[in-house]
Protein backbone atom coordinates (compact mmCIF):
# COMPACT_ATOMS: atom_id res chain seq x y z
CA UNK A 1 0.00 0.00 0.00
CA UNK A 2 1.12 3.38 -1.33
CA UNK A 3 1.33 6.59 1.22
CA UNK A 4 -1.25 9.02 0.52
CA UNK A 5 0.53 12.56 -0.45
CA UNK A 6 0.96 14.75 2.80
CA UNK A 7 0.49 11.63 5.06
CA UNK A 8 2.89 9.81 6.79
CA UNK A 9 2.84 6.48 9.06
CA UNK A 10 1.59 7.38 12.84
CA UNK A 11 4.11 4.73 13.88
CA UNK A 12 7.12 6.45 11.83
CA UNK A 13 5.89 9.81 13.36
CA UNK A 14 5.83 8.61 17.25
CA UNK A 15 9.06 7.09 16.79
CA UNK A 16 10.84 9.96 15.33
CA UNK A 17 9.27 12.11 18.23
CA UNK A 18 10.74 9.62 20.86
CA UNK A 19 13.98 9.43 19.21
CA UNK A 20 13.96 13.64 18.97
CA UNK A 21 12.84 13.48 23.10
CA UNK A 22 15.07 10.98 24.00
CA UNK A 23 18.48 12.47 22.51
CA UNK A 24 17.13 15.64 23.63
CA UNK A 25 16.56 14.62 27.20
CA UNK A 26 19.45 12.96 27.30
CA UNK A 27 21.65 15.78 26.67
CA UNK A 28 19.82 18.12 28.98
CA UNK A 29 20.39 15.16 31.82
CA UNK A 30 23.76 14.80 30.54
CA UNK A 31 24.44 18.64 31.26
CA UNK A 32 22.80 18.77 34.95
CA UNK A 33 24.77 15.97 35.90
CA UNK A 34 28.02 17.40 35.34
CA UNK A 35 27.25 21.02 36.70
CA UNK A 36 25.96 18.61 40.01
CA UNK A 37 29.18 17.17 39.81
CA UNK A 38 30.80 20.60 39.27
CA UNK A 39 29.16 22.40 42.37
CA UNK A 40 27.53 25.02 40.08
CA UNK A 41 24.09 24.87 42.38
CA UNK A 42 26.40 25.69 45.53
CA UNK A 43 24.45 22.98 47.54
CA UNK A 44 20.96 23.53 46.01
CA UNK A 45 20.70 20.27 44.00
CA UNK A 46 17.55 19.32 45.01
CA UNK A 47 15.62 22.58 43.46
CA UNK A 48 17.48 22.16 40.83
CA UNK A 49 16.74 18.16 39.59
CA UNK A 50 12.44 19.47 41.33
CA UNK A 51 13.03 21.73 38.20
CA UNK A 52 14.20 19.21 35.95
CA UNK A 53 12.40 16.20 36.25
CA UNK A 54 8.54 17.85 35.47
CA UNK A 55 10.06 19.73 32.88
CA UNK A 56 10.42 16.50 30.74
CA UNK A 57 9.19 13.32 32.44
CA UNK A 58 5.36 13.89 31.83
CA UNK A 59 6.25 13.81 28.12
CA UNK A 60 8.66 11.20 28.32
CA UNK A 61 6.57 9.41 30.16
CA UNK A 62 3.59 9.91 27.80
CA UNK A 63 6.06 8.51 24.76
CA UNK A 64 6.93 5.65 26.83
CA UNK A 65 3.63 4.15 28.24
CA UNK A 66 2.01 3.85 24.40
CA UNK A 67 5.00 3.12 22.47
CA UNK A 68 5.75 0.02 25.20
CA UNK A 69 1.71 -0.85 24.92
CA UNK A 70 1.69 -0.78 21.09
CA UNK A 71 4.65 -3.06 21.33
CA UNK A 72 2.52 -5.83 22.84
CA UNK A 73 1.02 -7.18 19.53
CA UNK A 74 -2.40 -8.46 19.62
CA UNK A 75 -3.12 -11.38 18.69
CA UNK A 76 -4.64 -11.05 14.73
CA UNK A 77 -3.39 -7.58 14.27
CA UNK A 78 -0.48 -6.97 11.84
CA UNK A 79 2.12 -4.65 13.44
CA UNK A 80 1.02 -2.61 9.84
CA UNK A 81 -2.23 -1.64 10.92
CA UNK A 82 -0.55 1.82 12.05
CA UNK A 83 -3.00 4.67 10.37
CA UNK A 84 -1.95 7.52 8.98
CA UNK A 85 -1.42 10.81 10.51
CA UNK A 86 -1.18 14.42 8.44
CA UNK A 87 2.70 15.72 7.99
CA UNK A 88 1.60 18.92 8.75
CA UNK A 89 0.45 18.08 12.22
CA UNK A 90 3.61 15.93 12.80
CA UNK A 91 5.64 18.72 11.87
CA UNK A 92 4.15 21.48 13.82
CA UNK A 93 4.41 18.60 16.85
CA UNK A 94 8.00 18.25 15.97
CA UNK A 95 9.12 21.35 15.74
CA UNK A 96 7.14 22.34 18.94
CA UNK A 97 9.23 19.90 20.61
CA UNK A 98 12.72 20.99 19.03
CA UNK A 99 11.08 24.27 19.91
CA UNK A 100 10.74 23.24 23.91
CA UNK A 101 13.60 21.16 24.48
CA UNK A 102 16.07 23.92 23.09
CA UNK A 103 14.45 25.97 25.42
CA UNK A 104 15.30 24.03 28.10
CA UNK A 105 18.81 23.68 26.94
CA UNK A 106 19.36 27.38 26.16
CA UNK A 107 17.68 28.07 30.26
CA UNK A 108 20.38 25.97 31.50
CA UNK A 109 23.29 27.20 29.04
CA UNK A 110 22.43 31.14 30.08
CA UNK A 111 22.59 30.57 33.30
CA UNK A 112 25.80 32.37 34.17
CA UNK A 113 24.88 34.99 31.94
CA UNK A 114 21.95 35.57 33.68
CA UNK A 115 23.55 35.14 37.62
CA UNK A 116 26.49 37.76 36.09
CA UNK A 117 23.90 40.44 34.76
CA UNK A 118 22.27 40.37 38.00
CA UNK A 119 24.89 39.87 40.32
CA UNK A 120 23.96 42.57 42.81
CA UNK A 121 20.74 41.23 43.58
CA UNK A 122 22.52 37.76 44.76
CA UNK A 123 20.47 36.39 41.79
CA UNK A 124 21.63 32.57 41.66
CA UNK A 125 21.71 29.97 38.57
CA UNK A 126 18.59 27.96 40.49
CA UNK A 127 17.26 31.39 40.53
CA UNK A 128 17.32 31.28 36.76
CA UNK A 129 15.71 28.00 36.85
CA UNK A 130 13.03 29.02 38.72
CA UNK A 131 11.52 32.13 36.89
CA UNK A 132 12.24 30.07 33.53
CA UNK A 133 8.59 28.45 34.59
CA UNK A 134 7.28 31.78 33.51
CA UNK A 135 7.67 30.41 29.69
CA UNK A 136 8.36 26.85 30.10
CA UNK A 137 5.41 26.01 31.34
CA UNK A 138 3.45 27.31 28.69
CA UNK A 139 4.98 25.90 25.97
CA UNK A 140 5.42 22.36 27.79
CA UNK A 141 1.37 22.44 27.84
CA UNK A 142 1.13 22.90 24.09
CA UNK A 143 3.93 20.26 23.53
CA UNK A 144 2.01 17.38 25.48
CA UNK A 145 -1.65 18.40 24.55
CA UNK A 146 0.00 18.00 20.92
CA UNK A 147 2.05 15.21 22.15
CA UNK A 148 -1.05 13.68 23.27
CA UNK A 149 -3.37 14.07 20.38
CA UNK A 150 -0.29 12.35 18.12
CA UNK A 151 0.60 8.91 20.95
CA UNK A 152 -3.11 8.31 21.72
CA UNK A 153 -4.70 8.29 18.32
CA UNK A 154 -6.56 4.98 18.01
CA UNK A 155 -4.39 2.28 15.36
CA UNK A 156 -7.02 1.24 12.44
CA UNK A 157 -6.46 -0.88 9.65
CA UNK A 158 -6.81 0.96 6.24
CA UNK A 159 -9.81 -1.42 5.20
CA UNK A 160 -11.71 -0.35 8.49
CA UNK A 161 -11.30 3.58 7.21
CA UNK A 162 -12.64 2.76 3.66
CA UNK A 163 -15.10 1.30 5.04
CA UNK A 164 -15.99 4.22 7.54
CA UNK A 165 -15.62 6.29 4.66
CA UNK A 166 -18.58 5.21 2.82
Amino acid sequence: MSMPSGMISLEKARYRLARLWFIGVGIIFLLLVVQSFSNVYEGRLDEVWSWALPTVIPTISLILSVLGANAIEQVGVSSTDTGMLRRSFYTIVYWLSVFYLLLILVTILLQPIAVFMNANDQFSAVDVLRRSQLWLSPVQGLVISAMGILFFSKKFAPSQNTEKNK
